[in-house]
This record gives structure tokens, C-alpha cells and sequence, in this order.
């Protein structure tokens, strides 16, 4: 994802979606909902909240997301934001 940083200001405001699904659930399985997993957000390996939209510093930035459910098994996705500006 490329962005151009906030007029002004050294960083960007950015949203994405994120959305995943766990095959070992049989569909419509009643008690399984988003509280169930456990979700891990880091921007350049630090751990952050996982509210969205975020403030992204100018240059290239590694977002990873990791999904883990109820049954310890997990997964990753990742993807990078590149904000382009200057100070």
C-alpha cells in the first residue's frame, strides 16, 4: 500500500481491512465469534493496538497480523505501507 503523508505532518493516516477464517469451525457453529481469537498487530515489529486508522511514519513500514484460535492454532499475514512525503 503507498500513501502520501497528512499535509504538514511527518506521518500518515491510514486504515485497511482485515478479515480471516478458521476452517476447523463448522459454519454457523453458535459461541464462535471475533472474542475467540486472539489478534496480535505490529507495525515494525512493535506490538500495537489493533484499533484502526493508524498513524504511519514516512518511509517503509512492515504491518503483521497475527491470528490465533481457541485451539492455539495460528496464522500470519503481512504486507507493507510505504508513506511518501516529507517533513
Amino acid at each position: 500500500m503507498e500513501v502520501n503523508n497528512d499535509p504538514g505532518k511527518s506521518v500518515a493516516t491510514v486504515s485497511w481491512s482485515v478479515s480471516w477464517t478458521d476452517n476447523s469451525l463448522i459454519a454457523d457453529e453458535p459461541g464462535i465469534t471475533v472474542d475467540s481469537f486472539s489478534v496480535v498487530m505490529t507495525i515494525n515489529d512493535k506490538n500495537v493496538d489493533t484499533s484502526l486508522p493508524k498513524l504511519i511514519g514516512i518511509g517503509t513500514n512492515s504491518v503483521k497480523y497475527i491470528i490465533t484460535d481457541a485451539a492455539g492454532n495460528s496464522g500470519s499475514c503481512s504486507f507493507t505501507v510505504a508513506v511518501e512525503g516529507e517533513c
